[in-house]
């Protein structure tokens, strides 16, 4: 009897808890339908979303920014069965602000929102300004939803923040253009209708005006030792760029890269490279067929590999003083230069440690030589018979025991 209790009583326990698995089960599938109207039911019975990031081919979801103006690519994949949404989040270390962040608005790359197909991928290229001299670290986290959801219900957080910015126009004012206006871009700073002129001397900038319906530019980040690799506007809404007055002037840039800039309509490259600190530049080929003033051009540079300036259109240049004073170049190469309208060309190598000058053209009479070569290590110097005029011989030989003169016939 007892035994037939007991198995009694273990068939009851069994009914009983079948029963509440039912009702559970039941209350689970109505509750169901009641919550699927607003989606919540599915992100708990799919589960959480996955996702990857790669960034520039790195299995990674940070990035550090040096300073200046850096594109990255990133690969969203998810890991996902269905189709999702999907939102790009960025977070920066120490909260730093003085950044800007766009992404590229174009066919060949997707937003840093939209919705993704199951096991799908999404290319996002983004477009970083670091204004800070130090590398800033961006750390990217992809927040996700279901293909019903709105991309809205889709809510950042952890400080994460949302990339809304499309990449802007390259090379365009939107402001009101009046003499003084600025735009940046890039490394780069523009004035319109005014230039930055410096005093060696006094070590200070001045602001000055001038006639030219056109711009001027400067690196924006004087004190950074980052490398300079921002493109360069040619115009800004069909202005040409007329100054580079002081344009690296005082830059402690470790190189400068640019490609493609064009100084047809330059006229003014005073103090260009002055007291600069770069040892490596990508190019010193300019169109300088209009600048008239090369003065302080690159005066005092650290600069010490060749500078071969056998590009140089140098025909409508009236002023060279101080031109390579104390220029650290092993050799100048000014072969090429017209000296046709040449008016000041005192201490144009003066204090210079450069071994080797060639020159080719012709200097005349009348030119302002004032100690043209005061205090300079220069070796030798090659010219051809025709520049040996009074003033350039008068002024060339002062200097008989320490540096020779090659003639080139």
């Amino acid at each position: 009897m007892n035994k037939i209790d007991y198995i009694f009583k273990n068939k009851m326990f069994v009914l009983v808890l079948i029963c509440l698995i039912g009702i559970i089960l039941n209350f689970s599938y109505s509750n169901f339908f009641v919550l699927s109207n607003n989606h919540k039911v599915a992100e708990m019975y799919v589960g959480e979303l996955s996702y990857t990031i790669n960034i520039n081919g790195n299995n990674t979801n940070f990035v550090s920014i040096p300073n200046g103006t850096s594109d990255i690519t990133l690969l969203i994949s998810s890991k996902n069965e269905i189709i999702t949404k999907y939102k790009l989040g960025y977070i920066i270390d120490n909260n730093n602000s003085n950044y800007s962040i766009y992404y590229y608005d174009d066919t060949s790359y997707s937003t840093p929102s939209g919705s993704i197909t199951s096991n799908g991928n999404k290319s996002i290229k983004l477009r970083i300004t670091n204004n800070s001299s130090a590398a800033l670290k961006f750390t990217f986290k992809v927040f996700g939803g279901y293909d019903y959801n709105d991309l809205n219900s889709i809510v950042l957080s952890g400080g994460y923040m949302q990339i809304t910015e499309v990449v802007p126009d390259a090379c365009v004012f939107t402001g009101n253009l009046v003499a003084g206006a600025t735009y940046s871009y890039g490394q780069y700073t523009y004035i319109y209708k005014m230039y930055n002129y410096y005093n060696v001397d006094e070590d200070s900038y001045q602001l000055k005006s001038f006639s030219d319906d056109g711009w001027s530019v400067i690196l924006t980040d004087k004190d950074s030792t980052a490398p300079v690799t921002s493109e360069i506007c040619s115009s800004i809404n069909d202005k040409p760029i007329v100054s580079t007055s002081a344009m690296f002037a005082n830059s402690k840039a470790i190189s400068i890269s640019y490609k493609e800039f064009d100084t047809s309509n330059v006229t003014d490259m005073n103090c260009m490279f002055c007291n600069t600190s770069f040892t490596d530049i990508s190019s010193l080929v300019f169109n300088t067929s209009k600048v008239i003033d090369m003065s302080y051009m690159f005066y005092n540079s650290k600069y010490t590999d060749k500078l071969y300036l056998t590009y140089f259109d140098t025909h409508n240049v009236t002023d060279m003083s101080y031109m390579f004073y104390g220029s650290a170049a092993s050799d100048i190469n000014v072969t090429n230069f017209s000296f046709y309208d040449i008016v000041d060309m005192s201490y144009m190598f003066a204090n210079s440690t450069t071994q080797y000058v060639y020159f080719i053209s012709d200097i005349p009479d009348g030119s302002i030589l004032n100690n043209m070569f005061e205090n300079r290590t220069i070796d030798t110097v090659f010219v051809p018979s025709t520049v040996i005029n009074s003033d350039f011989t008068q002024d060339i030989t002062k200097y008989p025991d320490t540096m020779r003169i090659t003639v080139i016939v």
